[in-house]
């Protein structure tokens, strides 16, 4: 398996292993090249429980099979970046921005004053996943286990 397979593999056994417990809210945060793996993951065959995706720096090239996937998912997604991100992840902002373009639950949010390690910002970064969080995944309309 390549690198995203396996982590397909691990996300798809973390949910589940999640779900057993009655963990029926879940968010997946993929940073870097691990949000592509994540996108992937949602993309294919997600489960009920899967509630919401955060990329923080994650690069995805116009065209690519990303980009596709970014366009057909329609869960609530955040992509976060910084200021002084790395310059493959701000030369593809644009482009994620329209590849969801028809996704209402789509938001863009960037770190100011920043480089792509986040130094001195992780209140920033945690308030703003946060607060994205309460209003996209807050678990108010999951069920119980059958």
């Amino acid at each position: 398996l390549d690198r995203h397979g396996q982590l397909g593999e691990l996300l798809a056994a973390g949910t589940t292993w999640l779900s057993e417990r009655g963990q029926l809210n879940q968010v997946i945060i993929g940073v870097g090249a691990s949000g592509r793996a994540a996108l992937a993951f949602a993309a294919g065959n997600t489960p009920e429980a899967l509630q919401a995706l955060v990329l923080v720096s994650t690069p995805i090239a116009a065209g690519s099979k990303a980009s596709e996937q970014l366009d057909e998912i329609t869960m609530p997604i955040l992509d976060l970046y910084a200021e002084r991100d790395r310059r493959d992840v701000l030369d593809a902002a644009a482009s994620k921005r329209q590849a969801a373009s028809e996704n209402q639950s789509f938001a863009q949010r960037v770190v100011s004053g920043t480089d792509d390690r986040f130094r001195g910002t992780g209140a920033a970064v945690t308030a703003t996943i946060r607060a994205w969080l309460a209003v996209n995944a807050d678990g108010s309309e999951l069920k119980s286990p059958p």
